[in-house]
Formats: structure tokens, C-alpha cells, sequence
């Protein structure tokens, strides 16, 4: 068998070693979370024993470390290894640490979100990203001009303390990356990189004296295990990364994330659902740098994994019954090959209703709204409703989620 591993966010009702990983370090994160100290309804452990937190910690760090840890006694070993590392970065709060914020400050004082998003649609363009001839989604009317912001430094130290925690996992991969290098293993291990959905808008627009909880009415020293205060909101008075704030980067960073797609998480637009999937397996993948079009799952995670270790789904793992397994392998594209894909994937999310057939998608925020209808390969911008065009495709559709809905139990 293999030698299995997890390190960062798990959210269970049991521990990560419980549901068949040899070894596990992270929170059994049931609420918010510091990137700085422990707080409530986030223990740590270290396999299932509760874990000490050290002077220095910082979770990302932690994070890393761990995982190199890990992979080293995996690499060491005879058995071959699975190690799933789940960053909690760059999820909210802005927690980062000064040296790591400080070469990107000046960046995102120079330029704001108008330009950086002109700027990341050329260069989709050039890397055929974004297809000649589709649109991206526009700003919505509500997203301030940059040039018009009164408070462009802290809102630039919004979007240099997310840039900084992006580069702290960027350092973690790459410390395990030396580690299969070292081994030599890195060509003949499969690597998936991919995010979980779509950029997160929460923290406004302008400064506040209160959010996510904390205000400047309230103690807010119940939320970190030392009982020290929160101080409440952000603004130039109050920039984000030290260990006493909570923040989050607003909708215009978001959305800049977010290009060229439209809304954000916790949306049925793809700006919530669409996110990337990077592959590296060179004894397998032929051609580097490539692109496919060919759509997946996160439920295709799964059946990946089972199809290239020639293993079979379980109908009973340790006195339960699993959910039978609907994801389908991404082997065949990994090889460079068409692969037969899902009829159809949806989606039920807070903010949102989808269904996607090929290129074309039905899309609603809340159930009483009708649908819309999209063709994702000439828009995936999705700025062109095409529902009273197309009245029986949509009908169509609307009974492939009604099915699904039902079979699923999506309320």
C-alpha cells in the first residue's frame, strides 16, 4: 500500500488519521482562524495528539514545514506516498509577516485594480487564456475607479498582505519540490496544484471600525486562547497583517483575482466556481506549458488517484457505507488524450445555481430568478444571456439539475 500524509486545514468530524492517513499535522478547523495564535475552535495536532504551539509559529510556516517533513520520511521509504497539503492561504484574515508584505507595498501603490486587471487580461490573451475574440466580465457598477480612492495606501497594503501570503505557499512548494528533486523523484511523481473556488470579496470596500465579528463595542479578547484583543476593522489608521487584526482584501481585489470571470466565491458564476488546475509529471506529461480545455471536478481528484494506483473504490471502509463515487479519472488527459468527461456538472452554492452540459451553462443566484444561459466558449465572461434565444435548451437543462438536486439532496 501507500505511505499517506496530510498537513493543514481539515474539517472533520473525526481527525485525518482517522479516515486512513498514516500521518496528519493541522487544525480541526471548526471556525475562524489566526494565522499568528491558537484560538478557539481550531486545535492543532500532530498525528491524533493535541500539538503544542511553538513561540514562532506562524500557520503557513508550520504548514511547511510539516509537509517537507513528511514528504522526506515518504521519499525515504520503500512504499510509495500521497501527501495532501490543504493551505488555509490566502483565505481571510490578512495575516502575513512584514518582511514577507514589504517587496510587494510599493507594487500595488503604483498601480490599482483598474490597471493590474487591464494588465492580467493581456497577458491571458498572450498565453491563449482568454481565446481571441471572448469577453471578460466587466467591473461591476459598484467598484470604486482606482484614481477616485481616497485611501490607496491601505488599500494597496490590502492587496500586498494577500500578494504575501500567496508567496509564502509558493515557498513551501517549492521546498518540496527540492525534496523530490533531491530524491530523485520529482519526474515520475504526480503534482496537483489547485485552489478550492473563487477569490473571497469580504472586507468592503472602504475602512471600517468593525467586521467579521469584532467591533469596537465588544471586548473581542474571546476569540484568541491568550484573551488578547482583536482591534476591530481596517483602515489607513489600521493596516492588515499584524496578529491583533482581522481583515479581509473587499471586491475590487477580488474580482481583479477573479479575471477575467465574473463575481466571486460562494457565486454560481464562474468567477466562484472556476478556478486553475496545474499538473507537473514529466514522465507522463509530454508537453509542458500546455493548456486543455477539457473540464473537471474536484470529485475527479478522487478518481484520478484510484485509476493511477490501481486501486478500487471502497463499498465499506471501517463499518461505513461511502457514497458512491461520481468523479471520473483525469489520467486520460494527463496523457494528452480526450477523455470521455461528465454529462453534465452543478452546482448549489449560497449565492448561486449552475449547471454546465458541454460549453453551455444555466446559471441563477436564487431559485425564484430564472435562469440564465451562457456559452462558456465564446463567453466566459458570461456577459451575453442567451436564455430567450435558446428556451428549450435551457428546459432541457433545468431538468438535468432538477434531477440532480434531487439525487443529492441540494436544498
Amino acid at each position: 500500500g501507500y505511505h499517506t500524509a496530510m498537513v493543514g486545514k481539515w474539517q472533520g468530524r473525526d481527525l485525518a488519521v482517522k479516515r486512513g492517513f498514516n500521518r496528519f499535522f493541522g487544525p480541526n478547523c471548526q471556525g475562524m482562524i489566526s494565522y499568528w495564535h491558537p484560538v478557539v475552535q481550531n486545535d492543532f495536532y500532530l498525528d491524533d495528539k493535541p500539538w503544542k504551539f511553538t513561540d514562532d509559529f506562524f500557520m503557513t510556516d508550520a504548514f511547511n514545514d510539516h509537509a517537507v517533513t513528511f514528504l522526506k520520511e515518504s521519499v525515504a521509504g520503500k512504499k510509495p506516498f500521497f501527501l495532501y497539503v490543504a493551505y488555509v492561504a490566502p483565505h481571510w484574515p490578512l495575516h502575513a509577516r512584514e518582511e514577507t508584505i514589504a517587496p510587494y507595498r510599493e507594487r500595488y501603490r503604483k498601480q490599482g485594480w483598474n490597471d493590474w486587471r487591464a494588465n492580467r487580461i493581456e497577458r491571458q490573451q498572450k498565453m491563449g487564456l482568454l481565446p481571441d475574440g471572448t469577453k471578460p466580465a466587466p467591473y461591476p457598477g459598484n467598484v470604486p475607479d482606482w484614481a477616485k480612492d481616497k485611501h490607496k495606501d491601505w488599500q494597496a497594503e490590502r492587496m500586498a498582505v494577500y500578494a504575501a501570503q500567496i508567496s509564502n505557499v509558493d515557498r513551501g512548494v517549492g521546498r518540496m519540490l527540492e525534496v523530490l528533486k533531491e530524491s530523485g523523484q520529482l519526474d515520475d511523481t504526480l503534482i496537483l496544484f489547485l485552489s478550492d473556488n473563487g477569490a473571497a470579496p469580504n472586507g468592503g470596500f472602504s475602512p471600517s471600525n468593525n467586521g467579521f465579528g469584532f467591533s469596537p463595542n465588544s471586548p473581542n479578547n474571546a476569540w484568541r486562547k491568550d484573551k488578547v484583543a482583536i482591534r476591530p476593522g481596517s483602515g489607513p489608521k489600521l493596516m492588515p497583517g499584524p496578529h491583533d487584526t482581522f481583515a479581509g482584501y473587499g471586491l475590487a481585489w477580488a474580482l481583479t483575482s477573479n479575471t477575467p470571470l465574473r463575481s466571486t466565491k460562494s457565486s454560481s458564476y464562474e468567477g466562484g466556481i472556476r478556478t486553475p488546475l496545474i499538473a507537473h509529471w514529466p514522465k507522463v506529461i509530454k508537453k509542458g506549458n500546455g493548456l486543455t480545455r477539457q473540464p473537471g471536478h474536484v470529485i475527479d481528484v478522487m478518481a484520478t488517484c484510484l485509476d493511477l494506483a490501481d486501486r478500487k473504490y471502497p463499498t465499506e471502509f471501517r463499518n461505513r457505507r461511502p457514497l458512491p463515487m461520481e468523479g471520473k479519472s483525469l489520467a486520460p488527459i494527463l496523457r494528452g488524450e480526450k477523455r470521455a468527461g461528465h454529462e453534465a456538472l452543478a452546482w448549489k452554492n449560497a449565492r448561486g445555481r449552475a449547471l454546465m452540459m458541454g460549453d453551455w451553462k444555466i446559471v441563477r443566484p436564487v431559485d425564484k430568478l430564472p435562469w440564465e444561459l451562457y456559452d462558456l466558449s465564446s463567453d466566459p465572461g458570461e456577459t451575453a444571456n442567451l436564455a430567450k434565444r435558446h428556451p428549450d435548451r435551457v428546459k432541457n437543462m433545468d431538468a438535468h439539475y432538477q434531477t440532480w438536486r434531487q439525487r443529492v439532496g441540494a436544498r
